[in-house]
């Protein structure tokens, strides 16, 4: 069941992150979309939509270092939503922070203390990523079990790949391999651009991922066992299949060229103990996206999806479409089709809003 047009998979999914099946996978299929999303989360931050006040507040900016002022009461106005950091600093026993920052401090607003989403995203040009794959891989490589475990990690970090989502595409720029499409966005979502001016030195988690985007595939898969035959229309009695789903903002192009986003949920399979048979679990479904309805939150599969979507990001939230564990792929797709459906169209969601759960 496919009702998206365009399919994407984690490359480690596909790969087991071994490099050597990175490459042969990436020479099969060279006219997917490679896409890399990198984030940060931080503490400290000023919202964009947030007012001007007439006077300079309790904090104060510069080389580097953002200081509480002493004698100083806080700025009157606040957000119910996130604490104000006058309140943390007035906790310290030295009341300043040595930070790297970005975005435009303005003292006239308040500054908090909460979740910062730091995150950006591109495409890698494939044909590049071959041609610096091959260059690092060697014939011994291929028998080397601790080079297929972590390999591809010491082909990034021999590019100079740095964590920082706002300077994670110069690596592959530096080594002559396009990146197209950087998207930059700091929010108090995953996702969101809500925030003006925040630091990058309390780190609290970083993460990067790859992913392709593709229409079709031209790979067999090889689960990681060799032991192991998988077969989707044979019941495994050791077999656990689990549907589930997690908020994420989809990114999609309209009718008149424009980015519109709306929040919604959107298919998981986890397979404990057999990881590479989620890959063919979900290739079977294809990419699903569901909404909660009424007061009983009851799971309707949403249909007539637009056809250019270009983007996923996770926000919050993980649920189950089922109870027990299900043990064959057929037992998945009766899973679904059993599902109420309910059109996009009919929702008609306006930019940025939320349809994980409608009336």
């Amino acid at each position: 069941m496919h009702i998206m047009n365009k399919t994407t998979k984690k490359l480690n999914e596909i790969t087991d992150g071994d490099p050597i099946k990175i490459l042969e996978f990436l020479e099969k299929n060279k006219n997917i979309r490679l896409k890399y999303e990198s984030s940060y989360e931080d503490l400290l931050f000023q919202l964009k939509d947030d007012k001007v006040q007439v006077t300079d507040g309790p904090f104060e900016y510069e080389h580097g270092l953002l200081k509480l002022k002493e004698g100083f009461i806080d700025l009157t106005q606040q957000n119910i939503n996130y604490e104000s950091a006058f309140d943390i600093f007035m906790k310290w026993e030295k009341p300043e922070l040595e930070t790297w920052a970005g975005g435009d401090f303005n003292p006239r607003k308040p500054v908090y203390w909460g979740d910062c989403f730091i995150y950006s995203s591109g495409y890698i040009d494939v044909e590049g990523l071959i041609k610096m794959l091959r260059e690092f891989i060697t014939e011994e490589d291929e028998t080397d079990e601790d080079f297929r475990d972590e390999g591809f990690h010491w082909f990034l970090d021999s590019l100079g790949l740095t964590s920082d989502p706002e300077e994670f595409h110069e690596a592959f720029e530096d080594n002559e391999i396009d990146v197209t499409d950087i998207n930059y966005t700091v929010g108090t979502e995953l996702g969101l651009d809500d925030i003006s001016f925040y630091s990058t030195s309390k780190v609290i988690h970083s993460d990067y991922e790859f992913i392709i985007e593709y229409d079709e595939l031209n790979w067999v898969f090889e689960p990681k066992d060799n032991n192991t035959d998988f077969d989707e229309n044979v019941e495994e009695a050791n077999l656990e299949i689990h549907l589930m789903y997690e908020g994420t903002l989809f990114t999609y192009i309209n009718d008149n060229e424009e980015e519109m986003t709306f929040e919604a949920n959107r298919l998981i399979v986890e397979c404990p103990g057999a990881d590479d048979y989620e890959w063919e679990v979900k290739d079977a479904l294809g990419e699903l996206v569901f909404t909660s309805k009424g007061d009983s939150n009851e799971i309707y599969l949403i249909t007539d999806l637009p056809e250019d979507i270009v983007g996923y990001q996770f926000t919050n939230s993980v649920g189950d479409l089922h109870d027990e564990a299900l043990n064959s792929i057929e037992k998945a797709v009766e899973i679904i089709k059993n599902l109420k459906t309910i059109s996009f169209k009919e929702i008609n969601p306006k930019d940025g809003e939320s349809i994980r759960y409608i009336d």
